[in-house]
């Protein structure tokens, strides 16, 4: 029996500097409250032209919650929101991954956070796959949206003041991790 070639992921560690979890959730009906989380650690294993293959994990401080009024944020932290002091932290991890064209796809995954495992997709768009003219290293950098519930995560606080459903926006770039294999091997394109 010959060996089928199979598409080899390369490793990608998240560049926690340039990816973040941006939000929006409804304010009494009156407008959108915006605020964002820092992506504290992650790893992506993906090939580009395998998308099936991918695998991602992703863990979110929740404790870096901004709204832009340290009062707000004091009070999102709090016991009866966040419960940060708690549940400092959220995981996401992927378990399918699929493309519809190559640049887009779904991660269907769970989202492990305030004691609570749900699933979640993000839709997905490959923003670029290319060298960093800065860092002279291999860079990758994805936009994602999806939407919770966060009555699934056990925030069911103040139901007339803060809508059920909470928007997410995605915004992460993978540094190529060291020791991965060439690029041109997985990519089509030169290290």
């Amino acid at each position: 029996m010959l060996p089928c070639a199979r598409a080899a992921n390369v490793q990608w560690r998240l560049d926690a500097r340039h990816s973040q979890v941006q939000f929006g959730v409804d304010h009494q009906g009156y407008s959108t409250t915006f605020g964002h989380l820092r992506i504290k650690d992650g790893r992506l294993d993906f090939d580009p032209r395998d998308w099936s293959s991918a695998r991602l994990e992703v863990e979110i401080d929740m404790t870096s919650v901004s709204l832009g009024d340290a009062q707000l944020d004091a009070a999102v932290r709090a016991a009866a929101l966040l419960d940060t002091a708690r549940w400092p932290s959220a995981r996401f991890t992927s378990r399918r991954v699929e493309s519809h064209d190559g640049r887009h796809g779904v991660v269907h995954g769970q989202l492990q956070w305030r004691g609570h495992t749900r699933p979640l997709e993000l839709a997905v768009t490959l923003n670029r796959l290319a060298p960093d003219p800065y860092s002279m290293r291999r860079k990758i950098g994805f936009s994602a949206t999806a939407t919770l519930a966060r009555q699934e995560f056990g925030i069911t606080r103040y139901p007339d003041a803060i809508g059920t459903d909470v928007a997410l926006r995605i915004e992460v770039e993978g540094i190529r991790a060291t020791g991965a294999p060439p690029l041109e091997t997985t990519d089509g394109t030169q290290e």
